[in-house]
């Protein structure tokens, strides 16, 4: 019994997390500001763990003053072969958000097929 704790202290055990990047870009609405509230809706969405800016806001010159736009690059942990059922829950999950005023995300296209990024500790 003493050999099996001695050679116990000797594992260590670490989980390697396999995180799935996305780019996709998101148009909302020219009077809703993305930052702050938004954001932190977006983190409370299952699965997503990191959302950051990767370009800034721009105004859609085309829609009159009606629409912004915004790419952001996410981060997200689902399985492996759920990631198609994922993605279409990931959609209809932003295009449901809303600000206080009632302003709300007009439209998700996604940039990029998701890329898995195995991070160390």
């Amino acid at each position: 019994m003493k050999t099996i704790l001695e050679s116990w202290k000797e594992f260590v055990l670490s989980e390697e997390v396999a995180h799935y990047e996305i780019e996709l870009k998101l148009r909302y609405a020219y009077d809703m500001s993305i930052y702050g509230d938004i954001f932190n809706k977006i983190r409370a969405i299952p699965g997503i763990t990191i959302v950051k800016v990767k370009k800034g806001t721009k105004v859609d010159a085309f829609a009159q003053n009606t629409r912004k736009s915004a790419t952001l690059n996410l981060k997200f942990i689902p399985s492996a072969r759920d990631i198609p059922r994922y993605l279409t829950f990931l959609k209809l999950r932003l295009l449901k958000i809303k600000d206080e005023s009632g302003g709300k995300i007009l439209a998700v296209r996604f940039l990029s097929r998701p890329t898995q990024v195995n991070e160390s500790p």
